[in-house]
């Protein structure tokens, strides 16, 4: 037997006792107050976990890269005699194997068509479609969109003033547009720039006109 070692709770002094006393009450042989010789507990140690067994060996699933075990839902090829997790088959929607006759079929791959060239008759083309929409979005190099910011300077300068300064906003706003991406914005602003552009021109060309018969008559 194997003796007990505890102290004492009222003094603290290191005691021992034989393994037999456990749980008797005692005097303490220093301070003569009675205590209690504690009982050990031994806690049993957990039984070692049995491994699972393979039915497959050392295999391992080839779509998840895990081990197969008995517990596992196996699923074998029929063409190539490998098996695959029942799950990791369905998910691959059949053997992972390339070449084997069980592999899933590729799918079909749709190919977009560019809309400057109209498809091949027969061949498929993409739901989304590269329309002019992304062009109109984002201009290419070759897509310059006048801003007629001198045409609005000198009309408002020579022609009509208030015509000519709302034709010179509407210059200012082509090149931001522009690089925004709004090809779109960018357009209708240049065009109205024109539209204003013209109108001051027009009103200041009839207003000289005026001004000169006015003179010839007086004269």
């Amino acid at each position: 037997m194997s003796d007990v070692t505890f102290s004492c709770p009222h003094c603290g002094k290191q005691l021992s006792a034989s393994e037999d006393m456990e749980g008797t009450t005692i005097s303490c042989p220093s301070c003569q107050n009675l205590l209690t010789i504690p009982i050990r507990i031994v806690i049993p140690e957990d039984p070692p976990q049995p491994e699972l067994a393979s039915a497959h060996g050392d295999k391992t699933c080839p779509y998840c890269r895990m081990p197969m075990h008995d517990i596992d839902a196996i699923k074998t090829c029929a063409s190539c005699q490998t098996p695959h997790h029942a799950e990791c088959w369905a998910e691959n929607r059949g053997c992972t194997v390339f070449g084997c006759p069980e592999a899933p079929e590729e799918e079909e791959k749709i190919t977009v068509a560019p809309s400057s060239h109209a498809a091949p008759s027969g061949q498929q083309v993409g739901t989304r479609r590269a329309t002019g929409t992304a062009r109109r979005t984002a201009p290419s190099s070759h897509q310059k969109v006048p801003s007629y910011l001198g045409q609005s300077i000198l009309v408002t300068l020579f022609c009509c003033m208030p015509f000519g300064i709302v034709a010179i906003v509407y210059s200012a706003q082509v090149n931001g547009k522009l690089k925004a991406g709004d090809y779109e914005g960018a357009l209708e602003s240049s065009n109205k720039a024109k539209t204003w552009g013209w109108v001051s021109f027009g009103i200041g060309l009839a207003i000289g006109l005026i001004q000169v018969f006015a003179a010839m008559a007086e004269s």
